[in-house]
């Protein structure tokens, strides 16, 4: 679930609540992209149906785009979550869906993830997508591009392969995402760490945690050695 904003400048438009926007989806189960204002053209629309048509069918996770063009004064976190809950995007049991939407007269472009993809679309690895593949079009303007290369990165991710996410010199790498994608990458050890010490015996004198020997090997070295 990420957020970063961009710098264009929208159009005036018509606010959406939760019901305009349709859930394309249900009507059609090879449409994945709802674009109520018309933001995106046919083409793009195709490409992104098409990719995602592919990651469902592999059972991989399922993906919706929305491109709106407002959305009023509400909060995009707030209206993005709900909207993926309405839509109940995702296998039930496995929890696997991704919400991309765009909001254009809040400059904004969010991802939300339903847990059984957050481990491998975490945070920080969301964010340097929408800067790496999605931003420089969208600063020009180009809905098209920004939206079908976001998504194109999206489907790589969830299907395992390694994704080029700038050197050096491209868009400074943040301490936050750093740190978002440690956390996501040395949490299970973290946690097997801290189960394995409280699962040690207390001294019965001091009260601290003892390590347990496992193994003992004493080495006398001779005089002649």
């Amino acid at each position: 679930m990420a957020l970063l904003a961009t710098t264009f400048v929208a159009e005036a438009y018509t606010p959406r609540t939760l019901d305009d926007i349709p859930n394309v989806n249900v009507a059609d189960a090879r449409c994945f992209t709802s674009n109520p204002d018309g933001i995106l053209s046919a083409a793009a629309i195709d490409s992104i149906d098409r990719m995602l048509y592919s990651l469902r069918e592999d059972r991989t996770a399922e993906v919706a785009v929305v491109a709106v063009g407002s959305i009023g004064s509400e909060e995009v976190f707030e209206f993005s979550h709900s909207l993926f809950q309405k839509w109940g995007i995702g296998e039930k049991e496995r929890n696997n869906g991704l919400l991309m939407i765009l909001v254009l007269d809040q400059r904004e472009i969010r991802f939300i993830t339903g847990y059984g993809v957050e481990g491998i679309l975490p945070d920080a690895l969301c964010r340097r997508i929408q800067a790496q593949y999605m931003l420089p079009s969208f600063r020009e303007e180009d809905w098209d591009s920004g939206m079908v290369a976001g998504v194109a990165a999206v489907c790589e991710v969830l299907r395992g392969s390694e994704l080029y996410l700038g050197s050096a010199d491209d868009e400074e790498f943040t301490l936050t995402d750093a740190i978002g994608i440690f956390t996501s990458m040395g949490g299970f050890w973290l946690l097997m760490f801290v189960v394995i010490w409280l699962s040690q015996p207390k001294c019965k004198c001091c009260g601290k945690r003892k390590l347990r020997k496992i193994h003992s090997r004493v080495v006398e070295r001779t005089a002649d050695v």
